[in-house]
């Protein structure tokens, strides 16, 4: 079942640019080695491809007609007034069949009405306490077939919306007196995205009363007028658990991540990213786009499931502008999930970096690292100990000399270990899991991403994973194309060979940048193959980047070929 209209409440947040309904996420800078919960920085190559994403249209509200009505809702559960200023709605702390309204961003529509109107924080601070002490009865499983078709649905009602992952959640409240629950799953389908039900109910309910409710809310809404974020705003900038964040420095195609040299310092820089960074995003403002050179790009990671996490990245403008690209990052697939413009003071935002680099805040911010905690003998605990006499030393046996550990030889794992980390300075991802299906459908727990991508590997090339020695770059580049083509087919790695792509509004962009790397570590004796990202000149001589993202990447020993390990 699709409701493509319905994605566009959170598939995409309308862009306030009006002339541009389609967009390209720009940036010059690094590759990374995985799509999930850190950049890291592997090779400075220009990394660039176009991702269009469409469809970002309107999604939204419009005030429509109130109905009288008899009350439904419980006495001791929730009354609703009329005052002059606005509905006041008693909170009995109750929460809603289907989530706590209260703690999830969520929007409610006129079914088949989506012209986006966004409302202020104090009225859906009311609409989640209805929400929540509304009175939705007992729920029942309904098969997907006795489902009605809201995209052509044509009597009054309402339509619930919220995301959590790669999960969508509706409660579609029709006038017949039924409130119909479902649980959607985002499933890429080669360019395109089907949304299955996975979960159904109905609910019986009194509409009237549900009518009454949301109208009133809605009539008394005074908009929010301020120039900085809504509670609302940052609410869902905000969801899922924060995990870490990165900054990169551009100065025209050269980029360079800010790293603070101290420990507390490079924490401080986390601590910020997660609880004071968006404070300084403002509402989008009318801005000279010819001043509008990249400056910075802010990466922010949050975890909204055990399988996916969500990267919000803010391209951020020499003119203050800050073009958000939001993506869901699963096991299988990242999905665009959203766009929108900000504004952030510039001068600011490097002055608070300046001073978090110089360590002023070092104390500022508490960011637990993750420990897991192990039995340990601590001076509190009482330890009986046996007194040994003279008598009984001298009589004891000798102690005989306990043999020589002898060294481990390391294995593949240690020596791919060793070899990933001196390429990124040594820096361990310790504050996240990595989880991903094993070969048989399992969910497993990795250490760390080089486990995980050791074991990837395993899960790919269960066989024919030797590929014979490599010669040199060339040859390293075709063994890993013969991957792709294996993994990916032949239509992957054609488009991906192609000379020139031909851009959305028909312009033709010339290649300018290989379409494969492949670097050696002649160390440690391994390859590291992955496809780039395109970027070119168009036949007017403008140069085009596009949308940064993550690659496979494959890691290959030279002296037989063999897949080590892979991103993918």
């Amino acid at each position: 079942m699709k409701h493509s209209k319905f994605k566009n409440i959170f598939s995409a947040k309308e862009s306030t640019d009006k002339n541009n309904e389609e967009y390209t996420e720009v940036v010059s800078g690094i590759e990374t080695v995985n799509s999930s919960n850190r950049m890291v920085r592997i090779v400075s190559t220009m990394a660039a491809s176009a991702i269009l994403i469409t469809g970002l249209g309107a999604t939204g509200y419009l005030i429509h007609k109130n109905k009288s009505n008899t009350s439904g809702l419980p006495e001791d559960m929730v009354a609703v007034t009329q005052s002059n200023e606005a509905s006041e709605i008693a909170d009995s702390g109750a929460v809603s069949p289907f989530v706590d309204f209260k703690q999830v961003y969520f929007y409610i529509y006129v079914i088949n009405d989506y012209d986006f109107v966004e409302y202020s924080d104090a009225t859906f601070d009311k609409l989640a306490v209805f929400l929540n002490n509304f009175n939705w009865g007992e729920g029942r499983e309904i098969a997907e077939e006795d489902i009605p078709d809201f995209d052509n649905y044509e009597g009054n009602g309402y339509d619930i919306v919220w995301r959590k992952g790669d999960l969508w959640f509706y409660v579609y409240v029709t006038e017949e007196g039924k409130a119909y629950y479902l649980t959607e799953k985002c499933t890429p389908d080669g360019n395109c995205y089907e949304y299955p039900i996975i979960a159904s109910s109905v609910f019986n309910i009194d509409y009237a009363t549900f009518d009454k409710g949301i109208q009133d809310i809605w009539s008394s809404d005074v908009p929010d007028t301020g120039e900085y974020l809504s509670k609302r705003d940052k609410m869902y900038l905000s969801q899922g658990d924060f995990e870490n964040g990165m900054v990169e420095y551009h100065e025209g195609f050269d980029s360079e991540e800010v790293i603070p040299v101290d420990h507390k310092s490079f924490k401080a820089l986390q601590g910020f990213l997660r609880d004071d960074f968006l404070d300084m995003l403002q509402n989008e403002k009318a801005m000279d786009y010819d001043s509008d050179n990249l400056l910075y790009t802010v990466a922010c990671y949050y975890k909204t499931s055990s399988t996916t996490t969500r990267r919000l990245t803010y391209y951020i403008s020499s003119n203050g502008v800050a073009n958000l690209c939001e993506y869901e990052l699963t096991d299988y697939d990242d999905i665009p999930t959203g766009c929108e413009n900000y504004y952030i003071d510039i001068e600011e935002f490097e002055s608070v970096l300046s001073d978090i680099l110089s360590g002023k805040y070092d104390d500022k911010y508490s960011f637990e690292v993750k420990t897991t905690t192990t039995a340990v003998t601590t001076s509190s605990t009482t330890t009986e100990t046996p007194t040994v006499t003279t008598t009984e030393q001298e009589n004891a046996p000798e102690e005989e000399p306990e043999d020589e550990p002898v060294e481990k030889e390391p294995t593949e794992e240690d020596i791919f270990r060793e070899y990933y980390y001196a390429g990124v300075d040594g820096w361990e991802d310790t504050d996240r899991s990595w989880s991903a299906l094993d070969e048989n459908g399992n969910m497993v727990d990795y250490k760390d991403v080089v486990s995980f991508m050791f074991h990837r590997a395993d899960v790919y090339f269960p066989s024919d994973r030797v590929l014979g020695p490599i010669a040199d770059e060339e040859d390293a580049i075709a063994k890993g194309r013969e991957i792709l083509l294996r993994l990916n087919g032949q239509e992957y790695v054609d488009s991906h060979d192609k000379e020139y792509t031909v851009w959305h509004d028909g312009t033709k962009i010339i290649r300018d940048n290989p379409c494969y790397l492949a670097t050696y570590n002649e160390e440690y004796d391994i390859w590291d193959f992955r496809p780039t990202l395109f970027s070119g000149t168009s036949e007017d001589g403008k140069y085009h980047t596009a949308t940064p993202g993550s690659v496979p990447h494959f890691y290959f020993r030279g002296s037989d070929g063999k897949v080590l390990a892979c991103y993918h």
